[in-house]
């Protein structure tokens, strides 16, 4: 049992790690407008709307529903 926590903390620890590799390769691989570039532009998209929705002229053409 105690073998199989440890696998699968293992597993856990390599598939963050991959991640973090993948994602520091990448820097200096930004622009302006890279959250369209896909999904290793995951946390560019998310700044981007954060962004978008602090622009009060983008709420207002949400209108009072924000959608």
């Amino acid at each position: 049992m105690i073998e199989d926590e440890k696998d699968i903390e293992i597993a856990r620890l390599r598939k963050a790690l991959y991640y973090e590799a993948n994602r520091f390769q990448r820097i200096g691989t930004h622009s302006p407008d890279c959250y369209k570039w896909g999904p290793q532009h995951y946390e560019c998209a998310m700044r981007h709307i954060k962004e978008l929705e602090e622009d009060p002229q983008f709420a207002k053409a949400l209108g009072p529903c924000g959608k």
